[in-house]
């Protein structure tokens, strides 16, 4: 990817946390403030968290501010629910989901000195992540500047599901490359998406060309976005002749050959970057309404089509 898009990349920043998360994070911060800052707060403050997504946000958080000196004290308490009938591999998956959607965390923060100090803003992995699945479906290779293995962003964990679909990858001084599959054949996979859901559209659009069905689970929350994720993703799939099926928290998609369609965005700029990856190995598929991507990316064509042009040589 040129510099351009490592620059367009970087540009993105956090801007996908969603309200639930941001509001956590905000909330952290808010101690960081609260708890270091006033002197006379012996205690500090001590927020609490539940649910399960969106979490690597408030990590990121914290790991932030332990670069400028500040600690936090974190606690968890699991509410482990017990059945007896729970005795299959998928039912044992199914207990995890339970004990982290009952999962409580506490987060303290107190009085104590922050530090001045330089920090390196990390390329943004939630705008890399397009150009890695582009990669991945056609069978080449692409490093993104910046993007790290040690990234604190939830959405690096986006290139190890692509790695389970047999994609390459390995580690730079520049950044992370991944090398896609021999003619861009992906694996059919299930992969469980809670910890990197802004990148479910993405899974989604790429999925059409592996080699077996593909199940994207732990999303359920996507539907209160910017859209209803869920609904958007089954809809456009079934514009474009792909079948699959959604329920509660999962959608399984069945591989085919999608047909032209206009892809409807839903004024969701995800939807948009997302899908105009199944443009780059199927013909006829048009996004409605692009500039939706000026929310977080605004020049993102223009990066795509140059990459699309690199490509292509």
């Amino acid at each position: 990817v040129s510099e351009e898009a490592s620059a367009a990349v970087s540009e993105e920043a956090s801007a996908a946390v969603s309200e639930e998360a941001s509001a956590a994070v905000s909330d952290v911060s808010s101690a960081s403030a609260a708890g270091c800052g006033t002197k006379n707060n012996s205690d500090g403050l001590t927020i609490e968290v539940t649910g399960s997504h969106g979490m690597a946000y408030i990590d990121m958080t914290i790991e932030l501010m332990k670069m400028f000196g500040a600690s936090v004290e974190v606690n968890r308490e699991n509410s482990r629910l017990k059945d007896d009938n729970l005795i299959g591999e998928d039912d044992r998956l199914k207990e995890a989901d339970a004990i982290r959607e009952n999962s409580r965390l506490f987060y303290k923060v107190r009085h104590q000195t922050l530090k001045a100090a330089v920090y390196e803003t990390e390329a943004d992995m939630s705008a890399a992540a397009y150009f890695y699945a582009a990669a991945a479906i056609l069978g080449i290779s692409v490093m993104v500047y910046g993007v790290h293995e040690n990234s604190l962003q939830g959405d690096v964990e986006f290139l190890h599901i692509l790695e389970r679909m047999g994609a390459t990858l390995y580690e730079t001084e520049e950044g992370i490359v991944l090398r896609g599959p021999e003619g861009g054949r992906l694996k059919g996979i299930e992969a469980d998406m809670h910890a990197c859901s802004d990148q479910a559209i993405t899974l989604a659009a790429v999925a059409v060309f592996a080699d077996s069905p593909v199940t994207i689970k732990g999303i359920g929350h996507i539907r209160y976005q910017e859209c209803d994720r869920m609904a958007a993703i089954v809809s456009q799939l079934k514009a474009m002749g792909i079948d699959c099926e959604m329920g509660e928290d999962f959608i399984r998609i069945i591989p085919g050959s999608p047909k032209p369609c206009v892809v409807e965005t839903f004024e969701d700029h995800r939807m948009a970057m997302g899908f105009s990856l199944t443009g780059l190995k199927s013909d006829g598929i048009v996004i409605g309404n692009p500039g939706c991507c000026a929310k977080t990316f605004e020049n993102y064509f223009e990066v795509l089509e140059d990459f699309a042009d690199r490509a292509a040589r």
